[in-house]
């Protein structure tokens, strides 16, 4: 689970950022958009079409992500909750971003993750699975 949530906190399929081209110098770049604090909303998946929204317990909801200016991240994962207790195991490492895809490489073990990115603006990042299921997490800063 702690591998699910860090990875998909970084996948996705598509960017959605708007842009105007009267004034291009306001436009963000998907690196800018990405840095910063992302604190984990809730999960999904499609099923025949239907976008079905899973909300996480008071420990998941803990958790969080945060990319670093400098290409790093720090993952602040919690697991548990209810009849289990509240697991935290925070992690770090290096990320890279292109093609609207991102790159995890966690420092203690150099395990890569490649995931896809649906959603990015400046307040919401949807990262999202390439499984048949169309497993997504969304993220609030």
């Amino acid at each position: 689970m702690k591998k699910l949530l860090l990875f998909a906190t970084l996948s996705a399929t598509t960017f959605f950022a708007s842009c105007n081209n009267d004034d291009d110098s306001n436009v963000e770049s998907h690196e800018e958009l990405l840095i910063g604090k992302w604190q984990i909303k809730n999960s999904g998946y499609y099923l025949n079409g239907k976008e079905i929204i899973e909300e996480y317990n008071e420990c998941d909801s803990k958790t969080s992500i945060t990319f670093n200016k400098n290409f790093t991240y720090y993952n602040d994962f919690y697991e548990g909750g209810g009849n289990d207790p509240c697991y935290h195991s925070p992690s770090e490492g290096k990320w890279s971003l292109k093609n609207k895809q991102i790159t995890l490489t966690e420092n203690n073990t150099n395990d890569t993750e490649i995931e896809n990115i649906e959603i990015l603006t400046k307040n919401s990042l949807r990262i999202s699975f390439g499984d048949e299921d169309g497993f997504f997490i969304n993220y609030t800063k």
